[in-house]
């Protein structure tokens, strides 16, 4: 009587697993997509999204002929936005510089510096709403001393940019601390 239960059970996960395996049952028509399908669509458009993302400000090879210059602020004050804002409004910088070039920014973040090719660049980086990311602009001090890496600043400067070995790069010249 075991072995009769036991090859019966057998047959019921073989039978069970045989139709899992299987793509399309009685109730899709043989063409649709499954989930898998989906999803695997989805992450290749999200992939493509991001190289987009990733390559376009090196592209920019003129940013003041940016169509679209329709920002007509003449300061950006980042200090007073929640972080969604912030982050986002520093991700619009990067990706078209010529829209902000001339207009005053504020933005408050932690201090940073890097040395490339015997010159140091100091950058003001602020992290998005979860803390995972987070984006800089460089800054270039009217006077006075650099902050250590890691200190709170809240900076202030003109907002422009500069290419350097065929790529562009945005600042804040004659930038100021605030205390």
């Amino acid at each position: 009587m075991k072995k009769v239960i036991a090859i019966i059970m057998i047959v019921l996960i073989v039978a069970a697993l045989t139709a899992c395996s299987q793509k399309t049952d009685s109730k899709t028509s043989p063409g649709a997509k499954t989930v898998n399908d989906v999803l695997n669509q989805q992450s290749e458009t999200q992939n493509e999204t991001q190289v987009a993302t990733v390559v376009k400000p090196a592209q920019a090879a003129n940013p003041d002929k940016e169509e679209n210059q329709t920002d007509d602020r003449s300061e950006i004050d980042l200090t007073e936005m929640n972080s969604t804002m912030v982050y986002s409004e520093v991700s619009q910088m990067m990706q078209s510089p010529g829209k902000y070039r001339g207009k005053q920014v504020r933005m408050k973040g932690s201090a940073a510096s890097a040395e490339y090719m015997g010159k140091t660049y100091h950058a003001c980086l602020i992290k998005d709403a979860t803390a995972c990311c987070s984006q800089g602009i460089e800054y270039v001090l009217i006077e006075g001393d650099y902050p250590a890496d890691g200190t709170e600043i809240t900076v202030y400067g003109t907002f422009d940019y500069y290419e350097e070995e065929g790529k562009i790069y945005n600042n804040l010249v004659d930038a100021k601390l605030e205390s």
